[in-house]
């Protein structure tokens, strides 16, 4: 079995991302309106189409960006009450690494082996 496409297209887009992370916020921006770090729902954010900018980095909606990514709305609130987008910034918030975010994201939503 493999994972659903929309699953390894977030987890790659976390497993490949070179720029530093940030907290507590989607991006982080330089004094010249460019992004310098961004949180794993950033990366994904950037990777799906939906652009940050100063203007909306505090004002998008995580949903919109997991929806954006392909992710089933049963997955984005699943069934055991789990809201993805928390479950993400969550572990970013508490320092995981973006590859250690996508390995808990297979973990909890990919395929299981049998």
């Amino acid at each position: 079995m493999s994972n659903p496409e929309w699953l390894d297209t977030i987890c790659k887009a976390l497993d490949e991302a070179t720029i530093p992370q940030c907290y507590g916020h989607l991006a982080e921006f330089s004094s010249d309106g460019e992004v310098k770090s961004k949180c794993a729902l950033g990366v994904i954010s950037c990777e799906t189409g939906v652009k940050l900018n100063e203007d909306n980095a505090w004002s998008t909606q995580f949903e919109d960006i997991l929806e954006t990514a392909g992710v089933p709305k049963d997955k984005i609130l699943d069934e055991d009450g789990v809201d993805m987008a928390s479950f993400i910034y969550q572990r970013n918030d508490r320092r995981m690494s973006f590859k250690d975010i996508a390995t808990a994201l297979r973990d909890r939503y990919g395929e299981k082996k049998a």
